[in-house]
């Protein structure tokens, strides 16, 4: 599974929880059921994080890869062919 299945499956998770926690009814009896789920959702949202970011490097690592092997693009220009 790529990172990019991850990130759609912990949107959808996240919506899931975010359904949760606004269609509970706003009792004190409620307090610590809105507060774990709430803590799920922290949690949900740093691993998110911690997802994107590990896929902008990946794509920062695979840019600069591929503008080494390709060089500057200007040796056309510079007479170099």
């Amino acid at each position: 599974m790529d990172y990019q299945k991850i990130l759609n499956m912990l949107i959808e998770i996240e919506g899931q929880l975010d359904d949760a926690y606004y269609s509970l009814p706003d009792y004190n009896a409620n307090m610590d059921s809105q507060s774990y789920i709430d803590g799920a959702r922290s949690d949900l949202y740093n691993l998110k994080d911690e997802i994107e970011r590990k896929m902008l490097d990946d794509k920062k690592d695979h840019d600069l890869l591929y503008n080494k092997e390709a060089g500057d693009g200007e040796g056309r220009l510079k007479g170099n062919n």
